[in-house]
């Protein structure tokens, strides 16, 4: 039996550094794939930074990602609790509506300052 059916992880941390590790190598990755969303990377650092769970989701949705890819990028990237980040909706689909994240899009676009 491989480690994947006995739903072990892939890998193992042994310490505090290397999970911090991990976790910004996820990070990384998560902040990758939105770079598909064709935004400036100033954008997704804002939606991030404000800790914008609508913000994050409306980026991924742009992405061409999935609800549950969303919901990681707000605990990866945010900070958010998993418990209350906006999770998928209860058929798998986008926890906002499309005119919302639409208009969250635009909110995160416009200069500051």
């Amino acid at each position: 039996m491989t480690a994947v059916e006995r739903r072990e992880p892939a890998f193992g941390t042994t310490n505090r550094a290397e999970f911090r590790f991990l976790l910004c190598l996820q990070a990384l990755a998560a902040a990758h794939c939105l770079s598909r969303a064709k935004v400036p990377e100033e954008v997704v650092l804002r939606a991030a930074q404000l800790r914008s769970a609508k913000g994050l989701v409306s980026l991924c949705w742009k992405a061409g990602l999935t609800p549950r890819c969303a919901h990681v990028a707000q605990t990866l990237l945010a900070g958010i609790a998993p418990a209350l980040a906006l999770a998928p909706a209860p058929d798998g689909g986008w926890p906002l509506r499309e005119t919302e994240m639409t208009w969250q899009l635009d909110v995160l676009m416009e200069p500051v300052g």
